[in-house]
């Protein structure tokens, strides 16, 4: 599995955990696998395990958040409104095996919800350090909206087994942005390197 180039503090734990995890998926389905398999799997103690996770649903979430945050966050920045959606669509295929198997089960059919839950945050500290008049009620309707549109295209992309490519579901999202948005996301990606340095 290919990850993230920009990751947090623990991230080797982390991934032991995320690849247990794999392993145990094609084996048999989520809900047989039980917490202590994960971080045996791992090498890691049950200690370690729970310093990084709060149980196997946490797991998935954490993973979900890992791929889409470290992309997200440079949406407007550094990359343009796809290239941040390609490179995190990107990411999470690289997890196919574990997200089309796990976003039917009724606990984790939030998964791709953990990822926005910054969403709004992210493109709003974005917008106030970039060009922080635009930043009025309407924005933020566009941005709560955009927020609670993106994570039902990407369940059911998931839920269908991906079946687009990254590249398909890079265009969709685009193009679910609202325009004044995308507008002012693209004008600060494409002067982002003066801005945000």
């Amino acid at each position: 599995m290919k990850y993230p180039s920009v990751v947090r503090k623990g991230f080797a734990t982390r991934r032991k955990v995320y690849e247990s995890l794999e392993r145990l998926l094609d084996e048999r389905a989520f809900a047989d696998i039980v917490v202590c398999e994960i971080w045996q799997g791992a090498g890691i103690s049950r200690a370690t395990f729970y310093r990084h996770f709060d149980g196997k649903d946490d797991v998935v979430r954490k993973l979900f958040r890992e791929f889409s945050e470290s992309t997200l966050e440079e949406s407007g920045r550094s990359l343009t409104w796809y290239q941040g959606n390609l490179q995190m669509t990107q990411y999470l295929y690289e997890a196919k095996n574990i997200f089309t198997r796990v976003v039917g089960i009724p606990e984790e059919g939030l998964v791709p919800l953990v990822g926005w839950e910054s969403r709004v945050e992210s493109l709003v500290r974005t917008i106030e350090e970039g060009c922080p008049k635009e930043l009025d009620d309407e924005l933020r309707f566009e941005i709560t909206t955009l927020s609670r549109v993106e994570p039902m295209l990407m369940t059911k992309w998931i839920s269908e087994g991906m079946v687009k490519t990254p590249e398909q579901m890079a265009q969709l999202l685009e193009g679910v942005c609202p325009p004044r948005l995308h507008s002012i996301m693209q004008r600060l990606a494409s002067n982002g390197r003066a801005i945000f340095q």
